[in-house]
């Protein structure tokens, strides 16, 4: 994989998908580049802009539809899947409970 990811714009904090997001996109890459494939190839088969492709594996397309992500996957014969985990609580503090006196 590639260097850190890049904030969606300026130092706005990156918001909790964005990272997962990245990853996928990330995995597509690497699905892409394992197969010998260029992004002119891949662009072609799925009926995208090379440079849409370029912005989208760059972390320039921070928020791109599931219709392009879906067309991506779809090129280099991948599938894609959601999965929803619960969170982990956020303890505040310690996580101890101070006694009242």
């Amino acid at each position: 994989m590639e260097g850190p990811p890049l904030p969606p714009r300026g130092d706005e904090p990156l918001p909790p998908f964005y990272l997962e997001l990245r990853a996928f996109v990330l995995q597509l890459k690497a699905a892409r580049e394992a197969g010998g494939q260029t992004l002119a190839q891949v662009a072609e088969k799925c009926g995208l802009a090379e440079e849409t492709l370029c912005r989208l594996e760059s972390g320039a397309v921070t928020n791109p539809t599931w219709r392009t992500l879906g067309l991506y996957a779809a090129a280099l014969n991948h599938v894609m899947s959601v999965v929803a985990s619960p969170s982990e609580p956020k303890r505040s503090g310690s996580g101890r409970r101070r006694e009242r006196k």
